[in-house]
């Protein structure tokens, strides 16, 4: 009976064993029965419930150990041992796999496994650096909905969700434009690998597309854009022509020249007495800073430009030397548009040489006060004449220094007012001179020291390619689209006893301005002739300094 009793009790351990039995646990070593465990072959009930397995309970539990912690199964050996001797250790180990791995769900693993563990106040910030390194602010935003960095996941998915519409826009119209456009906007975003090959594929065709809208149209593109499309000189040899259909390859020489950086001078309290001051009004983009620059660099051709001291000596200094052509690159860059808020003084004198009295030459100086107003600027004063508020600070000091020029009656004046030939119909440019026109009436702006108004149109060219026919182009541009400024600016000039000025009985000069042709928006090939009449105009009108005779002034020098 024993004996029997004895065999039932082996054969039911051996039923609860599974596969495994009493022999095999007597001949297994405790890392062959921690692998059983692991690999869930056996249970740790099923081999406590045999005598025979006491004596490796120890050994297999650091077996078990040994392999979970080489795993990283750490979960594992909880699964086995709840509260095996190497649960504290675990959390530890737990957390330097989390590190390791770097990511989110490592790290909520521990957290969730250990929510009063050593380490969980660093959760939030490794979920937060692993959500910015991949860019998925959703997870951050799922794990923690009120975390330390919840705000700025949020401000960031908008962008994201920004950037998004921005790709599926350039994807829309898929052309290398648009794709450079949203790099543009994200140099090192999440399609920004995907815009670049998208360009390369596109700009196989689209080079030759290009090559030929610029044999049409030599202002198609920017060079910017061109180099960027990977456009070089080589390309473009023998097929870029000027106005009259005359290949022009002299500009590709100046394909490399950088345009020069004009550093603006300060606003001065008040312009010094003695001079003519020059003032050029006009609309942002209306070409004042590339007139100012032809005059300039002309009458420095001409040999009559002499730089005064003053605030805006260095910037005039740049401009009269901008359409200044090196001899081996006869194309010159164009100016740079100039700051938004600002009012630049340029103080110089014209020499002009005249025939004196017995046949001796003399040198008559005008001197000169230049002020360039930035558009911005002069849309104050339409603004103001329309109760707006103006748009800064800023705006408002410049703005407030430049009437008080104005209104000194220290120096003569003469006015410039820019219009723009190639957006004719552009209403704010209209809208702009008339009701800065009516301002300057209304406030006394135009008085006893105005000495003359002219209008510049700017890009004649455009207009026509017959330099005969820019006079003409101008003044019915100035009647046809300016004609509320035009009648204007008469009848400030006209008969005192209708409340004119009398200045040149009532008639407005139109000057026609064309810088020469233009290539590609950014080089110039310089035509000085029509900057020619408006330096001849400045010295017509301005005031001669009373010393005018060069001997005279130099006789006591060579006396000493």
């Amino acid at each position: 009976m024993n004996t029997n009793n004895n065999n039932n009790t082996n054969n039911n351990n051996n039923s609860n064993m599974g596969t495994w039995s009493i022999i095999q646990i007597q001949s297994s070593d405790a890392y062959e029965i921690a692998q059983a465990l692991i690999d869930k072959e056996v249970t740790l009930a099923q081999l406590n419930s045999s005598n025979v397995f006491a004596n490796k309970a120890a050994l297999t539990e650091e077996a078990v150990w040994n392999i979970c912690k080489s795993k990283a199964m750490y979960q594992r050996y909880l699964d086995i041992y709840p509260n095996g001797t190497h649960k504290n250790e675990l959390e530890e180990f737990m957390w330097s796999a989390a590190i390791e791995r770097n990511d989110m769900n490592s790290f909520m693993e521990y957290m969730n496994r250990y929510p009063q563990g050593t380490h969980v106040d660093e959760v939030d910030d490794c979920v937060w650096n692993v959500a910015k390194a991949n860019g998925n602010y959703q997870a951050y935003i799922h794990f923690f909905p009120s975390g330390k960095h919840s705000n700025e996941a949020r401000e960031r998915i908008v962008v994201q969700e920004e950037e998004e519409d921005r790709w599926k826009e350039a994807c829309a119209i898929d052309s290398a434009e648009s794709y450079r456009e949203y790099l543009e906007d994200y140099p090192a975003g999440r399609h920004s690998v995907e815009a670049k090959q998208r360009i390369s594929i596109i700009m196989v065709g689209e080079k030759e597309r290009i090559i030929r809208d610029l044999s049409e149209d030599r202002n198609a593109y920017k060079i910017s854009y061109l180099k960027a499309s990977g456009i070089t000189p080589d390309d473009l040899r023998g097929k870029i022509f000027d106005s009259k259909g005359a290949v022009q390859d002299c500009v590709l020489k100046s394909w490399n020249k950088i345009p020069k950086n004009l550093q603006m001078g300060q606003t001065p309290t008040s312009i010094p007495k003695g001079s003519t001051e020059v003032y050029f009004w006009g609309v942002p983009g209306s070409g004042k800073t590339c007139a100012m620059a032809a005059i300039l660099s002309r009458a420095r051709q001409m040999g009559c430009f002499a730089p005064r001291l003053g605030e805006g000596l260095g910037y005039m200094n740049e401009l009269s030397t901008m359409f200044l052509a090196e001899r081996d690159k006869p194309a010159v860059c164009l100016p740079p548009a100039s700051d938004v808020d600002t009012t630049q003084y340029l103080p110089l004198t014209l020499n002009e040489k005249v025939e004196g009295r017995n046949g001796k030459e003399i040198i008559k100086q005008h001197h000169l006060s230049v002020i360039e107003i930035s558009g911005e600027i002069f849309e104050c004063f339409s603004r103001e004449a329309e109760g707006k508020p103006l748009k800064s600070e800023e705006h408002r000091k410049t703005y407030e220094q430049l009437k008080a020029y104005l209104r000194s009656d220290d120096n003569p004046k003469y006015h410039f007012f820019i219009l723009d030939s190639k957006p004719i119909r552009d209403t704010d440019q209209m809208l702009y001179l008339q009701n800065a026109a009516m301002f300057f009436v209304a406030k006394g702006i135009f008085n006893k020291t105005t000495q003359g108004i002219s209008l510049i149109v700017t890009k004649c060219d455009v207009l026509s390619p017959n330099q005969d026919e820019w006079v003409r182009c101008a003044v019915e541009t100035a009647n046809t689209y300016f004609n509320a400024l035009v009648t204007q600016l008469k009848l400030i000039m006209g008969d005192p006893r209708e409340g004119g000025l009398g200045l040149s009985d009532g008639t407005l000069k139109v000057i026609p301005l064309s810088i020469g042709e233009v290539f590609f928006q950014s080089l110039c090939l310089f035509d000085p002739r029509t900057a020619t009449v408006l330096v001849d105009l400045l010295m017509e009108y301005s005031k001669v300094a009373e010393t005018n005779d060069w001997k005279k002034r130099t006789k006591g020098i060579f006396r000493r």
